[in-house]
């Protein structure tokens, strides 16, 4: 690496920056999303590809997924009811039941499986099997891995899965489908499965950031949350509470399709979906934050707003920026983990920040009593003052 270059530069999909850094300048989190951070000022998400040398240390506990138990998971639901072509909301209903993550991956191969390509190049749905085949129950098994650990197979998707051309033919299904079939979202579960080597500074459980000076453990924003993936689980259009950063990371698994509105394109963005969401709209102003509003990309092109897309697969990182919508979709089962953080950046965007005051899990916190109120001095550790985040309904993975 050339000392004189800070950074590698990056390359770019659909506009959307992808780093793929060397080792060196990689290992610092904190300093490295701080060189890279004006990128993702201007496109709202980035995504990085970690360096070998990273991966090879092993940093997700595979171990510890026998003892998950994915709790209360949501089953989602989608109507178009009294929207235009390329619109739904979101129903999300919390189920009273938990699964273990060998049951979590037998739904991927049955009642929630996704649909496969054809050799005409159309999609089908898979017929449901009933109960899983002996090739579902191999996937299922241990082996053994270069360091001695035992692996589940079923952390492997298909390669058949992961190619462009499915991919591309899966979103085309996903949109033409939306109201026909529901899945289930293990989504918002507190817990990690990163390893503790301490040189790990992107370990999401303990990022490096003006919130790691919160002492107040507030669930999703300062600790992580676990989301286990099935095809179809959605995330509609939002910003992050508090319009913070985040970071999401999969573990394994199948890839996450995600779109971005650059922040240029927000207030349009807004003003849109106010107009088509006007009942939820005059109910609350910060609606888009209730996580209902699914928009197809078409559709607000068509109203010359800025979509850019980008798929995010296993052992890759994704940040989404202040002011930077995104919404999304898993293209099948998958686990990952994810964090809001701040950088010094963030503290203007904060200030002015609004949240939701009708759900139970809002967040708000108070940046002027937090990191002070005068914009021109230096960003100081937090002074505690009492923060907000109601009770999630989810119960703790172990």
């Amino acid at each position: 690496m050339d000392p004189a270059k800070v950074i590698t530069d990056p390359s770019f999909e659909d506009g959307i920056p992808v780093f793929k850094p060397q080792y060196e300048e990689f290992k610092d989190f904190h300093k490295y999303v701080k060189q890279i951070e004006h990128y993702g000022y201007k496109s709202g998400i980035l995504k990085i590809v970690p360096p070998k040398e990273w991966l090879e240390r092993n940093y997700t506990s595979l171990e510890t997924l026998k003892e998950i138990k994915i709790s209360k998971p949501i089953n989602q639901t989608f109507n178009c009811g009294g929207l235009p072509a390329g619109c739904q909301r979101q129903f999300n209903v919390e189920m009273r039941k938990n699964f273990s993550v060998e049951e979590w991956h037998q739904l991927s191969e049955t009642v929630c499986a996704p649909p496969v390509l054809l050799e005409n190049g159309k999609m089908a749905l898979q017929k449901i099997k009933k109960q899983v085949d002996q090739d579902s129950v191999e996937k299922v098994c241990p082996i053994i891995d270069q360091f001695g650990v035992e692996i589940p197979q079923y952390i492997h998707t298909p390669p058949s899965r992961l190619s462009p051309e499915y991919l591309a033919a899966l979103e085309r299904f996903y949109w033409r489908n939306v109201s026909f079939q529901t899945t289930m979202y293990g989504a918002d579960m507190p817990g990690s499965i990163f390893t503790n080597e301490k040189d790990n500074m992107w370990n999401i459980s303990r990022l490096e950031s003006l919130l790691s000076t919160i002492k107040t453990k507030i669930p999703g924003v300062n600790t992580p949350y676990l989301y286990f993936g099935l095809y179809k689980a959605t995330f509609a259009w939002h910003v992050e509470d508090m319009d913070l950063f985040s970071i999401n990371y999969i573990h394994f698994g199948a890839p996450k399709q995600w779109y971005v509105i650059p922040q240029d394109h927000k207030q349009k963005f807004e003003r849109f979906a106010h107009s088509l969401f006007f009942d939820e709209a005059k109910q609350c102003a910060e609606f888009l934050r209730h996580k209902t509003s699914v928009i197809s990309p078409t559709l607000l092109e068509k109203q010359g707003i800025k979509v850019s897309k980008i798929v995010q697969y296993a052992n890759e990182f994704i940040i989404t920026f202040p002011d930077g919508y995104h919404q999304g979709y898993n293209t099948g089962f998958n686990c990952a983990e994810s964090v809001n953080f701040a950088l010094e950046s963030w503290i203007p965007y904060g200030r002015k920040a609004h949240f939701c005051t009708c759900i139970d899990d809002s967040v708000s916190l108070d940046v002027n009593a937090l990191f002070g109120s005068d914009p021109d001095a230096p960003v100081k550790p937090a002074k505690e003052k009492k923060q907000r985040r109601l009770p999630k309904k989810k119960a703790s993975l172990f």
